[in-house]
């Protein structure tokens, strides 16, 4: 599963819809469009720390991911 799909089907994107006032589909977008800068630059930090993303980004996807679902 992708982290798109996954932030969609947790019900992420709606909550970022509604905190920006958008509807889901701008917010949809606006994830597309931001993820991709966004992964590379977690790999980027995590390969400067060692290579190893192992509680690094796998930790904050959950969170984030957990932090939406639970509004």
């Amino acid at each position: 599963m992708s982290l798109g799909q996954a932030l969609r089907e947790s019900g992420a994107i709606d909550s970022i819809a509604r905190e920006l006032g958008v509807d889901p589909q701008m917010a949809q977008t606006g994830a597309a469009i931001l993820l991709p800068a966004i992964m590379a630059g977690m790999g980027r930090s995590s390969a400067g720390s060692g290579g190893s993303a192992s509680g690094g980004l796998g930790d904050l996807i959950g969170a984030f991911i957990g932090g939406f679902a639970c509004r």
